[in-house]
């Protein structure tokens, strides 16, 4: 009987590791962008407060999006959006009702909806994101909540040049 080899086990450790906060204040994704970025800064202070080396795209920020062509579109998906939390809140009950789950903490009004979220033309959008970076935000997790490809299609073409950067030139060697 023939033994198959076993493969080394390697263990790397330079590699990207999340640390999601505890406190349900620090993971609302639905938050106002100034909440998010006073989080932001709490967050980096403490890192920085414990010895630890701090770097912006180590801080991923969610929010929802969604590029309307006009008004009318814009206001149909936050309907939409709305609708959704509504649902997976009803959903996402405990048998007593009292759910303490932190998605869930966001603020069941239009106005924070409207604020918190990646919604409407370009230029709106482009806005928001250029709140997040002056406030020191570096990395966005942006999810489309089961939208079109169009819609990334639009963001990618419409959304993302105004932020294009030039590479960086390094010495080779």
């Amino acid at each position: 009987m023939s033994r198959c080899p076993v493969p080394k086990i390697v263990s790397f450790v330079d590699f990207p590791i999340w640390v999601s906060s505890a406190a349900a204040e620090f993971q609302d994704q639905f938050a106002s962008l100034d909440a998010t970025g006073e989080r932001f800064g709490i967050y980096r202070d403490a890192m920085q407060a414990n010895g630890f080396a701090f770097h912006p795209s180590q801080v991923g920020v969610a929010r929802a999006f969604y590029v309307a062509r006009d008004n009318a579109e814009k206001e149909a998906a936050i309907d939409r959006r709305i609708a959704g939390q509504r649902r997976l809140h009803a959903i996402s009950q405990r048998p007593d009702g009292n759910n303490t789950a932190s998605i869930m903490a966001f603020s069941d009004t239009r106005a924070a909806s409207e604020e918190s979220a990646l919604y409407g033309n370009p230029d709106e959008i482009a806005r928001k994101i250029e709140k997040l970076r002056d406030m020191g935000v570096e990395y966005i997790l942006l999810n489309g909540g089961g939208t079109s490809r169009e819609n990334l299609r639009r963001f990618a073409k419409e959304v993302m040049p105004a932020f294009r950067t030039e590479p960086e030139m390094r010495a080779a060697g």
